[in-house]
C-alpha cells in the first residue's frame, strides 16, 4: 500500500500545475540572503515558519524550484508510513484511508504546509501512548506541529494544556514524575517554545491584507465562543462529503461522547474544536476544504490513540447508553465515513488529470518554446496570478501595484488598491524602454468597448479601471500572442506582447 500510495501521488504531483499560494513560500525562500531576512519577508503571510525553515535548508543543498514538491511528497509518504505501521486500525481502514481525498489528493498534490500536519500529528498519535515516558521526543514533535501552520498552533495548544493537566493529576504520571522530572521538564520547555515562537511569527502588524486580531470587541469573543460551543460543524460543513452543518456538528458530539472514557484526551479534542471555532469566528472567516481537512486528520489522531489506549484493556459493559451504543458500532461507522473519503477522492483526481489549477504551467511552456519571449519581462494584472509563473520561467515579474521587481507580494496594505489600464501600459512601454527587452502583459479581466469599466478583484477587492478610449490605445499598440483560459481557479489570462 506505501508503494501504491508513494507511485500515485509522485505522478498526481508531477502532472499537478502549480498555484500562487503554492509557489509564494519557494520564491520566498530563494530571494532570502538569511533565515533571518526569510522570516520578515514572510511575516504578513499568516503562516509560522516550518515550511520555508525547511524549504530554505534543503534550497540551499538542491538548488531547485523543484525541491517543493519533492518535500511535499516525501512529508506525506512519511506520514503515510506512520499511519500504517503505527496506526490500530484495520487492513481495509488503513486502505480506505490513504486513498482517500485529504491524504491522496489534496495534501500530497498540493504543495502546502498541511502536510507537515498530517506528519507530526501522526507521529504524535503514534508517541502518544508513552507520552510520559518519551517527554523530549513529544515535546519535540509539538514544537514542531505549533509552526506548522495557524490550526496546528491551536491543536498544539490544546494538547499542551491536557497533557499539563494530566501530568499533574494523573495517577498514570506518578511514576514519571518520580523517575524522569528532567524529561518532562524538557519536554513541556519544547512546547512552550514553539508555541512562542509561532504565536510571535503568526501575529501580523496592521498592515496585513488578511486578518486583524489587534482589535476585537468583548461582545464579539462571547458571540463566538457560543457559536463554537454549540454549533462545532460550522467550521467543518464539507468535510465528510455532505453539505451539512447539523451533520458536522453531530458527527463532533458523537466523538464527544465516544472519548468520555479518556477524559484528557477528550479535553484536547474539545479544546482543539473550540480554538478552531474561535478563530474561525474571530480571525480567518472561511471553509475552503483545506481548512476542513485539518480536522480531518485531527478526528482520525483522536481515534487512532483512543483506540491505542483502550485496545489492551477489558471490553466495557455494553449496555443501552448512548456512548456504549457508539463504542459498538464505531467501526463500522468509522468506515463508512472513509468511504466517503474514497468517494469524493475520485472526482478530484479526475479534475487534476484532465484540467490544470492554473494557466502558469502552461504558460511556462508557451515560454521555453518561444526563443524571442525568454528574456520577455511580464506585468499584469491582478497581480496575485502572476506569483505561480516563477516556479515554471525565469522571466523577470514586475508588480504594477507595489512599482518594483519582484517574484511574489508584499501582503500589505500599502499595495495600491486600485490600477487603470493606461498606467498598465504607460509602465510597460517604460520598462521597455529601460530594460531594452521585449515586454509581455498578462491580463486576467475580458476588456469591451462596452464596458463595464470598473472590475473588483475578488482577492481583497482589488480594482482595476479602463475607458473605451484606453482600450482602443492598449489594442494599438499590442498583440495578443496566446489565451491561457483553461485553468480551474482564478489564474488564467491573456498575454499581449507590446510592440
Amino acid at each position: 500500500m506505501l508503494f501504491a500510495y508513494a507511485g500515485i501521488v509522485a505522478v498526481l504531483s508531477f502532472h499537478h500545475a502549480l498555484w500562487r499560494d503554492e509557489v509564494v513560500p519557494m520564491s520566498a525562500v530563494i530571494g532570502s540572503s538569511s533565515l533571518f531576512d526569510l522570516f520578515s519577508k514572510t511575516h504578513n503571510s499568516g503562516h509560522p515558519e516550518l515550511l520555508v525553515t525547511v524549504l530554505y535548508l534543503l534550497y540551499h543543498v538542491f538548488p531547485f524550484y523543484f525541491i517543493l514538491k519533492i518535500v511535499n511528497i516525501s512529508v506525506c509518504i512519511a506520514a503515510v508510513y506512520i499511519f500504517l505501521t503505527c496506526s490500530p486500525f484495520s487492513l481495509l481502514q488503513k486502505f480506505l484511508f490513504i486513498f482517500g481525498f485529504f491524504p491522496l489528493y489534496l495534501y500530497p498534490v498540493f504543495c502546502r504546509d498541511y502536510s507537515f500536519i498530517m506528519l507530526l500529528l501522526f507521529a504524535f498519535a503514534a508517541l502518544y501512548p508513552k507520552r510520559f515516558e518519551r517527554m523530549i521526543p513529544l515535546g519535540l514533535i509539538l514544537l514542531l506541529l505549533a509552526n506548522a501552520h495557524a490550526y496546528a498552533l491551536i491543536i498544539t495548544i490544546a494538547a499542551a494544556g491536557s497533557l499539563t493537566l494530566e501530568y499533574l493529576f494523573s495517577p498514570e504520571a506518578l511514576q514519571s514524575r518520580k523517575v524522569r522530572p528532567k524529561e518532562a521538564v524538557i519536554g513541556f520547555a519544547l512546547i512552550i517554545a514553539g508555541i512562542i515562537f509561532s504565536v510571535t511569527h503568526i501575529i501580523p502588524d496592521h498592515t496585513s491584507i488578511y486578518y486583524q486580531p489587534h482589535a476585537i470587541g468583548f461582545g464579539k469573543i462571547v458571540r463566538a465562543f457560543i457559536q463554537s460551543l454549540s454549533r462545532p460543524g460550522e467550521i467543518i460543513p464539507t468535510v465528510f462529503g455532505v453539505s451539512s452543518i447539523l451533520f458536522s456538528t453531530l458527527i463532533v458530539f458523537l466523538v464527544y461522547f465516544y472519548l468520555l472514557r479518556s477524559p484528557y484526551l477528550l479535553l484536547l479534542f474539545f479544546s482543539a474544536i473550540m480554538g478552531l471555532g474561535l478563530f474561525y469566528h474571530l480571525i480567518f472567516e472561511s471553509v475552503e476544504i483545506r481548512y476542513q481537512g485539518v480536522f480531518y486528520l485531527l478526528w482520525t489522531a483522536v481515534l487512532w490513540i483512543s483506540r491505542s489506549l483502550h485496545e489492551n484493556n477489558s471490553q466495557p459493559h455494553i449496555g443501552d447508553s448512548l456512548q456504549e451504543k457508539i463504542i459498538r458500532h464505531k467501526d463500522a461507522f468509522f468506515t463508512l465515513l472513509l468511504i466517503i473519503q474514497i468517494c469524493l477522492a475520485y472526482p478530484a483526481l479526475k479534475e487534476e488529470i484532465v484540467n490544470d489549477y492554473s494557466s502558469s504551467k502552461s504558460f511556462g511552456h508557451f515560454i521555453n518554446q518561444n526563443a524571442s519571449f525568454k528574456q520577455a519581462v511580464l506585468v499584469g494584472d491582478p497581480d496575485n496570478s502572476l506569483e505561480s509563473i516563477p516556479y515554471y520561467t525565469d522571466n523577470p515579474v514586475y508588480l504594477l501595484r507595489e512599482g518594483r521587481f519582484a517574484k511574489y507580494r508584499q501582503l500589505t496594505t500599502a499595495n495600491r488598491q486600485e490600477i487603470s489600464l493606461a498606467e498598465l501600459l504607460n509602465t510597460s512601454r517604460k520598462l521597455k524602454a529601460q530594460t531594452g527587452k521585449p515586454l509581455l502583459i498578462l491580463l486576467g479581466y475580458k476588456l469591451s468597448p462596452d464596458g463595464p469599466f470598473l472590475i473588483k478583484s475578488s482577492h481583497h477587492d482589488k480594482i482595476f479601471t479602463y475607458s473605451k478610449e484606453a482600450l482602443a490605445d492598449f489594442n494599438a499598440h499590442t498583440k495578443l500572442v496566446g489565451r491561457f483560459q483553461k485553468a480551474i481557479c482564478d489564474e488564467n489570462y491573456d498575454v499581449y506582447l507590446l510592440e
